[in-house]
């Protein structure tokens, strides 16, 4: 059986205030990369998230961009080298002038691939191997106390063989405050990563711990791994996120109330089983040797009955049964008569009465015989013992449903009066932020968009519309804050599934994960699915193609599928190379791959597209860009906020966006620009969606909000025309800037 790592990551939704702070599985899905292994990267720099996370994020890219280029055969050489590159990347943020990351950077960088462990560190991040009652503090020593300095970073690497089961803990100095490497030691061993980590949570959680970080990691096959239950084999579990688990909450009852209270119910039957029967135990022994003395002399009387007439059988069958009616009137309603018993010469012994009738006599007198003794006892039931067994079981299913619903009325009502505080919390954060608009309006920005996160936990609650309202409140007033206007989509269509959409000269087009194609006339309301072809539903690019009316449909399997916009059931496929995003121009197609920092240029040639060529020049780098747009430059928009514009493959100018009030780009996802455009559109989805425009040189010009949106939708904007199609919770929304 082939190993596989079983993995759980334990982190924060949400960004922390005092540190940039991460946890990140790198799993490749290209076949030549995944016989590598993968990248476990934890990070934690002890400074504010922004600009941190840039410098974080460069870390992990950086190394898995360079280890998964290697070409060397040993793959501890080319780790080797990929963390090499991170420092030299280190040295050059430090020359630039970023040094306040130096001395305050955790971080462990582990790649595994079969059961080999490769593992460098810096900082106080530590790393521990559990392999059955044994604890391994695998980091331990590793940190130098020298001077830091950007290029010795992480200047130790250590190796080392798995075996099945093996479990490997990574956290930063945090967690192991709260949690020792010896108190984790029965949580590790007795579950899989999953539920150690949701354990490990309770406890942080326990202890108001929102900075810990940890990566939970079990060596296992894929046969265990496949019969684990959905429930365990999660990847990331958040520890600022709680909730509310009905089957947690069940566990929870089970282990506290239930089997407590079972384990006392039978404890004291029990010890009252053992008191009765040392007073008991004299009289049943006596009973026992004098009921087998009877059965003896039964059977005896039994195998002797081949001797007797017929009718000296029938007169202790009828003896008998008035015996037995006389003992038990609820057991047996009337005797057996004799006319019941018909001779058959084939059971017969020498001629004489039936076998079977012999033992039901011996059988008969032994019963009435032990009813009698137990009746003389006292003990013998007045009942049966059917009936006993069933009042039992439904007094101990009441029991357990008192017990159940008792303690799920608490909880309701423990969790309503948090729900209660936490909108009387949401009331008056926005009375500070309304009274922080006249002296700081950077606060006042800050606290409304944490009112609008806030606001989300209380979804599905009786409280849901006057939180709702509350976010509104605090979506205007920010709006008002930052010069930004709030849109409203004058078209909304229905699209069950919709995951991609994109605007062409007369007609939009939207794409779902059934696999389907719609199109709509822009003047009509709805979409159409006249198209009957089938599409890969798992795309990262929906564009349109304006020189030949046609539609790209780009998947993650290194394909694309070009179709015309008048007749969505014909399609050529193309082959395209790994890439997370692609822009057009000219009919020339750009795709963008961060992971091994390059952009693929594929020229048109009459109806077919040629191979792909590499169009940066060295030393050029886009490992850290999102997204990519083209009006004759390229402009790249990086994981910062920042925008590169590169011109015959190199970089010419990279700029700054200045917001209002100091803001900045949190999460930028997407960029557009055209030729007959003098804008340059970002949309930014932090906690809600935004559009900022900027001029071709930087500046700013506006930002828009999009009505009945949020960060889940995908966004696509053609920039000449300014119309704008938001995508997303089974709807497409049509925009006008």
């Amino acid at each position: 059986m082939s190993n596989i790592i079983n993995y759980t990551r334990l982190t924060t939704s949400e960004k922390q205030s005092d540190r940039f702070l991460t946890c990140q599985v790198y799993e490749p899905l290209e076949i030549e990369q995944k016989e590598l292994g993968n990248i476990y990267s934890h990070v934690e720099i002890l400074n504010p998230w922004f600009p941190n996370s840039q410098i974080g994020q460069t870390i992990i890219n950086t190394v898995i961009r360079e280890y998964y280029r290697g070409t060397n055969t040993s793959l501890l050489v080319n780790f080797e080298s990929a963390i090499k590159k991170a420092n030299e990347t280190l040295a050059q943020i430090a020359q630039s002038g970023e040094t306040d990351w130096i001395g305050k950077l955790n971080s462990i960088l582990i790649l595994i691939s079969d059961k080999d462990l490769h593992l460098s560190q810096t900082g106080t991040s530590q790393a521990y191997l559990y392999r059955a009652t044994k604890i391994n503090h695998i980091t331990e020593g590793l940190s130098a106390n020298d001077k830091p300095h950007p290029l010795k970073t992480f200047n130790n690497l250590i190796s080392g063989t798995l075996q099945e089961d093996d479990r490997v803990i990574v956290a930063n100095s945090a967690f192991y405050e709260i949690i020792s490497a010896s108190e984790l030691k029965n949580i590790i061993n007795s579950f899989p990563p999953a539920i150690a980590a949701m354990e490990c949570a309770k406890i942080l959680r326990k202890n108001r711990i929102l900075n810990a970080n940890a990566i939970f990691l079990q060596v296992t096959t894929k046969e265990t791994l496949a019969n684990l239950p959905p429930d365990q084999k999660i990847e990331t579990i958040y520890l600022d996120q709680a909730g509310f688990s009905p089957l947690w909450t069940i566990r929870s009852i089970v282990s506290s109330h239930i089997i407590p209270g079972l384990k006392r119910t039978f404890g004291g039957l029990g010890r009252l089983l053992a008191t009765g029967g040392k007073k008991l135990s004299p009289k049943i022994k006596r009973t026992w040797k004098v009921t087998g003395t009877w059965s003896k002399k039964a059977l005896r009387r039994a195998n002797n009955l081949g001797q007797k007439s017929l009718d000296k059988i029938e007169q202790n069958i009828k003896k008998q049964d008035t015996e037995i009616e006389y003992l038990d009137q609820n057991t047996i309603k009337q005797s057996q008569s004799a006319e019941d018993i018909k001779p058959d010469s084939k059971s017969y012994h020498d001629g004489s009465e039936p076998a079977g009738t012999r033992v039901n006599v011996g059988l008969h007198k032994i019963k009435n015989k032990t009813k009698k003794f137990f009746i003389r006892l006292g003990i013998h039931p007045k009942i049966t013992s059917k009936w006993v067994l069933r009042v039992g079981l439904i007094l101990i299913f009441i029991s357990i449903i008192t017990v159940i619903s008792a303690v799920a009325v608490r909880l309701n009502s423990k969790k309503n009066q948090n729900i209660s505080v936490n909108l009387q919390n949401l009331q008056s954060q926005f009375q500070d932020a309304k009274d922080a608009e006249v002296n700081d309006k950077s606060r006042a920005i800050q606290l409304f968009r944490s009112i609008i996160s806030d606001s989300a936990n209380l979804g599905r609650t009786k409280y849901a519309d006057q939180a709702q309202n509350i976010a509104g409140n605090s979506r205007v007033e920010i709006n008002k804050l930052t010069d930004t206007t709030e849109l409203k989509a004058y078209s909304s269509a229905k699209i069950k599934g919709v995951t991609l959409a994109t605007i062409g000269q007369e007609k939009n087009f939207a794409t779902t994960s059934n696999s389907d194609i719609f199109t709509k006339i822009k003047s009509l309301n709805s979409f159409d699915n006249s198209g009957k072809l089938k599409i890969d539903p798992d795309l990262y690019g929906l564009i349109y193609l304006p020189e030949n009316a046609e539609i790209l449909a780009a998947n993650k399997r290194s394909q694309g599928e070009i179709l015309k916009s008048s007749n969505l059931n014909q399609s050529q496929t193309i082959k395209l190379p790994a890439a997370s995003a692609v822009a057009e121009y000219l009919d020339n197609l750009y795709l963008l791959n961060n992971i091994k920092d390059q952009i693929y240029k594929i020229t048109r040639e009459g109806n077919a597209y040629g191979e792909p060529t590499n169009y940066l020049k060295s030393p050029t780098s886009v490992g850290s860009s999102v997204d990519l747009a083209i009006d004759g430059s390229v402009y790249t928009l990086e994981r910062d906020g920042k925008i590169q514009r590169l011109s015959r493959g190199s970089v010419i100018e990279t700029f700054t966006i200045e917001l209002p009030f100091q803001d900045q780009i949190k999460s930028p996802q997407k960029i557009f620009t055209g030729i007959d455009s003098d804008s340059i559109f970002i949309v930014d989805a932090p906690d809600n969606l935004r559009i900022i425009e900027i001029s071709k040189f930087g500046a700013f010009k506006k930002q828009y909000s999009l009505s009945g949106t949020n960060a889940k939708y995908n966004i696509y904007i053609n920039p000449d025309t300014r119309e704008i199609i938001a995508a997303g919770e089974d709807k497409a929304l049509s925009f006008k800037i």
